[in-house]
Parts: structure tokens; C-alpha cells; sequence
């Protein structure tokens, strides 16, 4: 009995050190990808071409 109680509260503390470490992780990764998606945008207005060109070469990815 003692036994499955410390194991259920291990396996908490790991389930809430995965979700703040996935938190952290998408905490960090939005903003990028904002800023990605803001240069893109520029992109497409000041050089349409170069932007076409990064749009196929992401395709080839």
C-alpha cells in the first residue's frame, strides 16, 4: 500500500515536471515562430521572388 502511494506521487512530480517543461518549450517556440511568420509577411510584400524561393526550398524539406 505504502509502496503504490510513493510510486503514484513519483509519477506526479514527473507528469508536472513534462508539463512545465512542455510549457517552457511553447513558451519559447510561439515567438519564433511569430517573428518567422512577420519576416515571411515582409518578405512577400518587398521581394515577392526571394520569398518564392524560400517557400520551394522549405517544400523540399
Amino acid at each position: 500500500m505504502l509502496k503504490t502511494i510513493v510510486v503514484l506521487g513519483v509519477l506526479a512530480l514527473l507528469a508536472i515536471f513534462a508539463v512545465k517543461l512542455l510549457l517552457i518549450l511553447l513558451g519559447l517556440a510561439i515567438p519564433a515562430l511569430l517573428l518567422g511568420f512577420v519576416i515571411y509577411g515582409l518578405l512577400v510584400v518587398f521581394a515577392p521572388q526571394r520569398a518564392e524561393r524560400l517557400k520551394a526550398r522549405i517544400a523540399e524539406l
